[in-house]
């Protein structure tokens, strides 16, 4: 069989978990009155009036397809409870990455491509990955987008090789970013360095599909680029001269707006900002702080909305937090969590942050994995992950949360080997 065996006696431990319902502690600021001043207008860029920034607290197929939609996988289902019931789907070999289709699909990519039903977990489609001149495992920071009939997936290469009796690996070549094309059926239809097509002169830092996978949008050291992918044109937006870099990034489409981090510097201190700020596509109406409110990370963009992450390191128990912009607003939940690592679901109405647990002595003692609906932070759903019942080589790699699956896909698999490697699915 490809990619998943049928569970043998003895097989997989259950694990426990916790179903829990809690409020999270929320602020709101509102944005589009106090969050930004105005900034400078820069090249081809107006800007607005100056706003106030507050004060805020914080096997082997040969290359054909294999159709198993007709057999019924014979998943071993365990419950501990009326809400915890999780379901193991063994894999033979790790996914390097793991994406959503809009037709309740989960697109793994790694040596092969599998379409996996979230339903049935069936594996519809098996494919070695043919005509290509590189892995998924060389892929790094993927965004993936499904058009009418075909996928598109565009990433970081980088050929990695291990130094001979060391334990780093080391590359000669710089990152090259690929656009990779698929048939529905997963055949690849084209592959296309789209850095070297865009020509930027100073390296794409972060990417990510817009106008429904038409377009990629790009950030560099020079500002913004926007290419189409169907006419080959280009756009460039520059910045302000005190904006010195794009950190991350997202596009509501909705609002046709680019909301974004970036390094400034006032001119009066050594130390940059990390300040969050916006910009329309078009080029205006570009505003961003000028004072930082908070240790932006990432930022998970969606129609009309877009989370943030909090990007600093809490010690001793400090709690994390998740931010959402939302009609010109920042609303702040303090999380159960002292990292926020986001994992947003499809349309980004759950997301999840996974945690490491640790012992009085210092020992990591497993996962923690809590589940947040995002209109209003409250906590749905904690999922306990103890080595004592996964093992103590066990890593949790990924967390997928199905909104349409109404689920929770745990990624997992033995630390050292990579091997092992199964998906646990727990119904929200």
């Amino acid at each position: 069989m490809l990619w998943y065996d049928k569970m043998k006696a003895g097989g997989l431990a259950i694990l426990l978990g916790l179903s829990t319902v809690l409020s999270g502690c929320s602020q709101e600021v509102d944005a589009g009155e106090k969050l930004f001043q105005s900034g400078q207008v820069g090249a081809g860029i107006s800007a607005p009036q100056g706003m106030e920034t507050p004060e805020t607290e914080a096997p082997d197929t040969n290359g054909k397809e294999t159709s198993q939609a007709s057999q019924a996988l014979n998943n071993t289902s365990f419950a501990v409870n009326d809400t915890d019931v999780r379901e193991i789907i063994p894999l033979t070999e790790l996914p390097e990455h793991v994406f959503q289709t809009n037709d309740g699909k989960l697109l793994l990519l790694g040596d092969k491509a599998v379409l996996m039903d979230i339903d049935t977990y069936g594996m519809e489609i098996c494919k070695e990955m043919t005509g290509l001149d590189f892995s998924f495992q060389d892929i790094q920071s993927c965004k993936f987008v499904q058009r009418e009939n075909e996928y598109l997936v565009a990433g970081n290469y980088h050929k990695l090789e291990k130094d001979a009796g060391e334990n780093f690996f080391t590359s000669s070549d710089e990152p090259r970013l690929m656009l990779i094309r698929f048939s529905n059926s997963l055949e690849v239809l084209e592959t296309l360095d789209i850095g070297e097509a865009m020509g930027a002169q100073r390296g794409i830092d972060k990417y990510d599909f817009i106008d429904h996978g038409r377009k990629l949008l790009c950030s560099s050291m020079e500002g913004f680029f926007l290419y189409d992918l169907e006419t080959g044109a280009r756009t460039q937006y520059s910045l302000d001269d005190g904006l010195l870099g794009i950190n991350t990034f997202g596009y509501m489409e909705a609002e046709n707006k680019i909301l974004f981090t970036a390094f400034y510097n006032n001119g009066s201190q050594a130390d940059s900002l990390n300040v969050l700020g916006s910009l329309h596509l078009d080029g205006t109406d570009l505003e961003y702080e000028k004072k930082q409110t908070h240790e932006w990370g990432e930022i998970w963009s969606f129609e009309d909305f877009a989370l943030i992450e909090d990007g600093k390191w809490n010690a001793d128990g400090e709690r994390a937090s998740a931010f959402c912009y939302r009609d010109g607003k920042i609303q702040e939940w303090a999380l159960a969590d002292e990292y926020a690592a986001i994992q947003a679901s499809e349309t980004g109405k759950y997301f999840a942050v996974q945690s490491r647990d640790w012992a009085e002595n210092g020992n990591n003692t497993g996962y923690t994995v809590r589940v947040y609906e995002t209109e209003g932070g409250r906590l749905m759903q904690e999922i306990s992950c103890p080595f004592s019942e996964t093992g103590q080589d066990t890593m949790l790699c990924q967390c997928v949360v199905s909104e349409k699956a109404e689920a929770v896909f745990l990624l997992m698999c033995d630390r050292e080997t990579k091997k092992d490697a199964r998906f646990q699915v727990l119904k929200l």
